[in-house]
């Protein structure tokens, strides 16, 4: 059986310092209905999109034209940004 070796694993435009790190959080920590994602919060918010990035390789399955199934290994992305620097999405 052949093994492959997976390479690093790279995240492009990671940035050092980004604007949303210096938000303060709103939330009200003793009542539910005053927390994110009820009450919108965009230090919380910030954190949340940060954390929903895949930080190690992952494989996908794609159709050829065909229509036969190939896997491919995923090791970089590429993240989208909105305002503040807050992470909109990633792509690869």
């Amino acid at each position: 059986m052949k093994t492959i070796k997976k390479k690093e694993f790279k995240i492009n435009g990671l940035i050092d310092k980004p604007l949303y790190e210096k938000l303060k959080c709103s939330c009200d920590k003793t009542d539910m209905e005053k927390m994110h994602p009820i009450k919108k919060c965009l230090s919380c918010y910030s954190k949340i999109t940060l954390n929903s990035m895949p930080r190690k390789s992952f494989d996908i399955i794609e159709k050829d034209k065909k229509g036969k199934k190939h896997t491919r290994i995923i090791n970089e992305i590429t993240i989208d940004r909105q305002e503040l620097d807050i992470v909109r999405g990633w792509f690869f």
